[in-house]
C-alpha cells in the first residue's frame, strides 16, 4: 500500500490506511469494463462506510440540463461504488480484492454497518449545499431502499465541513 496522500479535486484525503481505500486508482476498479463511473474513495468512519465523491464545482439547480446530468453522474458513481465494494466483499474479484481491500474494510460487519453517500465540493458556499443534498437524496433513495440503508444516507458538504468532520487534511 502506498503512503502517498490521496489528492482529489484539490483536497487531501490523507494516505491510504486500513480504513481508507482509493477505489478510483485500484486494480479492482481497473478490471471493470471501460466507462464504469466510480467514486474516489471508500472510508470506514467508526461503523459507517462512506462512499466519497469529490468535486471542484457543481452546476446550479436551475441550470438544466447540466444539473440533471451532474446528479445522474453522481448517482451512477455511488451505485457502482457500492456494487464494487459488495462484489469485492463477496469474493467476486478473487485474490485481487483480498490483496487490495484495506484490512478494516475487508472485515467490517456489513450487516451492522451503515452506509453514507458523501459528496464533497471544494469551495462551495454552505447555502448552495441544501438543494444538492435534497436532489441527491431523491437520486439515491432507490439504492438506499434496496440495501435497507437508514436515513440519513446522504451528506453533501464543502471542503470546510469535510475538514471539520476530519475527512480531509
Amino acid at each position: 500500500m502506498t503512503t502517498r496522500p490521496i489528492i482529489e479535486s484539490g483536497m487531501n484525503f490523507g494516505p491510504p490506511t486500513p480504513r481508507l481505500f482509493h477505489v478510483e486508482k485500484s486494480t479492482v476498479y481497473a478490471v471493470c469494463p471501460k466507462g464504469v463511473k466510480m467514486v474516489e474513495l471508500l472510508l470506514l468512519n467508526k461503523s459507517k462506510v462512506l462512499l466519497v465523491e469529490a468535486k471542484q464545482s457543481s452546476p446550479k439547480p436551475d441550470n438544466q440540463p447540466d444539473f440533471r446530468d451532474f446528479m445522474t453522474d453522481i448517482r451512477e458513481k455511488m451505485t457502482n461504488a457500492l456494487s464494487l465494494f459488495m462484489g469485492a466483499r463477496l469474493g467476486r474479484y478473487g485474490a485481487l480484492a483480498k490483496s487490495e481491500l484495506p484490512s478494516d474494510l475487508a472485515i467490517v460487519d456489513l450487516a451492522q454497518s451503515q452506509f453514507r453517500f458523501v459528496l464533497i465540493i471544494k469551495g462551495h458556499k454552505a447555502e448552495w449545499l441544501g438543494p444538492l443534498q435534497e436532489e441527491l437524496n431523491l437520486e439515491l433513495r432507490g439504492l438506499a431502499g434496496a440495501f435497507a440503508i437508514q436515513a440519513p444516507f446522504v451528506a453533501v458538504m464543502n471542503d470546510i465541513m469535510a475538514r471539520e468532520h476530519k475527512l480531509i487534511a
